[in-house]
């Protein structure tokens, strides 16, 4: 039982605490009733449900125009500890302290790292409400990568009573990191042979998705990137450039790859200042002499990456015709315009696969 403000207290040395704070509302948290699987991003979820049971509070949902403004979101956490962060426009209670969420947006705030490596996040994961309950624990940037240890309980006791309960953390920043960029290109000069990247940035920062201020804004003091090229899991070439382009010279090239086609990993994260490499976006390309091709891959996983984003051409573009989806940090507005080039997408030149077919397909397109 919630037992009224809580007292937050850290350790400053052996026997030494000092009072950081107080928890005056109680988050609304409990764990998954259901498996959830990947979905569509930058799109509505209409397929995928997430049953949830809380310990305790109750689960309302905003309207859809109040879910593309921010509201009703919610995050789940991966097996790799990282958490997923999505919005829901329904809910539904299904049994006892249990809610259906549906009408899904993915992956949102910069968290798909999370379903790195993995197609499902199974049942039992923690989840919580991400609403005006919850409170951030006092840390700040000298505390990150290292362990802090605080120690709660009811607000009108000492730190030092049987009742509160001690528990260290290890702060990594993740509110500082960089989105990941998008729409991660390659191409390679019929003539010169050199080749060039290119890709869009996103923004964390506030004001990222309105229309009418142009570029996105940027959080950071300089803009900044790292461009990493791997040949399997073995890291070939790292740069780091100030523009959302990056040309490799075909001699450099040729010195580090050879000059025979090859496959390789191509992945790019904006820096910060403070935290380094935000979310890797990553995507496996075929480089020949003429031009890339992008390549399909269940997940290609760098070996040592700290914060790795495999990237798949089907999350950035519709699935038929390849037409571009606009992101998050363009601006939440992205959501409706892609639901258009979506049924556009699934309109436009459809065919009949088959005319004798007499029993239902396994799969329906």
């Amino acid at each position: 039982p919630w037992p009224g403000s809580l007292g937050l207290w850290r350790r400053l040395d052996e026997g030494s605490w000092t009072a950081v704070g107080s928890i005056d509302r109680r988050a609304t948290m409990g764990v998954t009733a259901s498996t959830l699987r990947r979905g569509p991003v930058a799109l509505w979820d209409p397929g995928n449900r997430l049953d949830v049971t809380l310990w305790s509070g109750t689960i309302a949902a905003e309207g859809e125009a109040r879910v593309l403004a921010g509201a009703s979101r919610a995050a789940v956490r991966a097996p790799s500890g990282r958490w997923d962060v999505f919005q829901f426009a329904a809910a539904e209670m299904v049994a006892t302290q249990t809610w259906r969420l549906s009408r899904l947006l993915r992956m949102q705030g910069g968290s798909e790292d999370a379903w790195d490596g993995i197609d499902a996040i199974p049942a039992g994961a923690p989840f919580v409400l991400l609403d005006q309950d919850v409170t951030a624990l006092p840390t700040d940037l000298s505390d990150i990568g290292g362990a802090v240890t605080f120690r709660i309980g009811a607000a009108s006791e000492d730190y030092s009573q049987p009742s509160h309960v001690e528990f260290a953390v290890t702060p990594t920043g993740r509110g500082l990191w960089s989105w990941s960029p998008t729409r991660l290109a390659v191409t390679v000069d019929a003539t010169s042979g050199d080749v060039a990247f290119a890709w869009v940035r996103r923004s964390r920062g506030a004001g990222a998705d309105a229309w009418g201020l142009g570029e996105v804004s940027l959080p950071e003091i300089s803009e900044a990137y790292r461009v990493e090229i791997l040949q399997g899991t073995t890291l070939v070439h790292r740069v780091d450039v100030s523009t959302p382009a990056w040309t490799w010279p075909k001699a450099e090239r040729d010195a580090r790859l050879g000059p025979a086609p090859v496959d390789v990993t191509v992945r790019v994260a904006q820096l910060a200042a403070t935290v380094g490499p935000g979310v890797w976006r990553s995507g496996l390309f075929h480089l020949c002499p003429t031009r890339p091709e992008p390549l399909p891959s269940p997940d290609p996983q760098p070996a040592g990456s700290a914060r790795p984003f495999t990237g798949d051409p089907a999350m950035t573009e519709t699935v038929r015709h390849g037409l571009p989806l606009i992101e998050a940090a363009q601006a939440q507005k992205h959501i409706p315009h892609n639901e258009a080039l979506a049924a556009l997408d699934m309109l436009v030149q459809a065919v009949a696969l088959d005319r004798d077919l007499s029993a239902p397909p396994a799969r329906p397109a």
